[in-house]
């Protein structure tokens, strides 16, 4: 689908939010699927929703958007890996990477603080680089990784995978072992030493199988991945989005502090477009129709109080639905008699 070809016409907040949760839900459906094409159609189309170019000058994002950009990027990536456009695929976690950085203040090199965000997109971006032929750039990006996240096996592995690609079959042993004395088990740093160390005959009798994975170039490398290294997966914590401003913009604080009557008292902040807002109250007043349930339920709560410790002070309140004076005399004071 061509984004030029579209035109973002939405007049609100409610549309905006209505569009890119459909599509959303539409994305994750088709990644269950495994249709991979829809899901780099979708999440581009979403991608080209929330863009900000295409959203008021003055509108700011909530902030969870960098959180949105971030995993949508990477699963969009994800997609473009599978369907072999690895060129693609690095361009959305190098994206990502951006989206997740925070400028060191005071550096003019440009450098950023380096977060365990970035630790699957390295190891991903890593791969990409490998099926590029851009060895440097893969093996930059597999020590990178083992730096921000050094107690997971996962990433060592990762290492060990890109020193195998680049013909350095000993290097990428030290790194599963290296792994395996992190935690005594691992299923993917067995699974690797096993292929690393099985003689080259007994491995292409099963070049099809993930127990011979041994590199990023092997036919099975993305199922591997996908079971074997799941901690370096990002999964989908945003499901829902509210694009709603947590705040109210510069022009929406000075068009309060012009309307306000009071310059001494603190102005409330204006709430965000589209977003219900609570109009001010007084005691007696009729309620709206949305808090008529819940005064019937507090009137019901306090008459079922006001009859559970209420007393009769004669037998008047007993007759027609209660036992009669007598009936109860031999019921029940007659007993405490004996």
């Amino acid at each position: 689908m061509g984004m030029d070809k579209l035109k973002w016409n939405f007049h609100s907040l409610e549309q905006l939010h209505y569009a890119v949760n459909s599509t959303l839900r539409y994305a994750m459906q088709n990644e269950r699927c495994k249709r991979w094409s829809k899901v780099i159609e979708t999440y581009n189309l979403l991608l080209w929703m929330i863009d900000l170019k295409n959203l008021p000058d003055d509108y700011e994002p909530p902030s969870m958007y960098n959180m949105l950009l971030y995993e949508t990027y990477y699963h969009v990536g994800v997609a473009y890996q599978h369907v072999g456009d690895h060129r693609k695929a690095s361009e959305a976690y190098t994206n990502a990477i951006n989206t997740v950085s925070i400028p060191k203040n005071g550096c003019l090199a440009g450098c950023v603080i380096n977060s365990c965000l970035m630790t699957p997109l390295y190891a991903r971006r890593a791969f990409t680089y490998i099926r590029l032929g851009e060895i440097k750039s893969a093996l930059k990006d597999a020590e990178k990784a083992v730096v921000l996240d050094s107690k997971n096996p996962d990433v060592y592995c990762i290492r060990a995978l890109t020193k195998s690609s680049s013909d350095n079959e000993g290097a990428a042993i030290k790194d599963v072992e290296l792994a395996l004395k992190l935690k005594q088990g691992h299923m993917c740093s067995l699974m690797l030493r096993s292929a690393l160390t099985k003689p080259l005959a007994d491995s292409n009798a099963e070049t099809e199988s993930c127990a011979t994975v041994t590199n990023f170039r092997h036919p099975r490398i993305m199922e591997f991945y996908d079971k074997y290294l799941f901690t370096l997966c990002v999964p989908h914590t945003i499901v829902q989005i509210n694009l709603t401003p947590d705040k109210p913009n510069k022009k929406q604080q000075t068009e309060a502090q012009k309307e306000g009557t009071h310059g001494n008292l603190k102005q409330r902040p204006a709430s965000a477009p589209d977003s219900i807002s609570v109009e001010p109250f007084k005691c007696g007043t009729s309620c709206k129709e949305f808090d008529k349930m819940v005064t019937r339920r507090r009137k019901d709560y306090g008459e079922a109080i006001r009859k559970h410790i209420s007393r009769p002070k004669t037998a008047t309140p007993w007759k027609g639905d209660k036992l009669p004076v007598a009936e109860v005399n031999r019921h029940v004071l007659a007993p405490c008699w004996k």
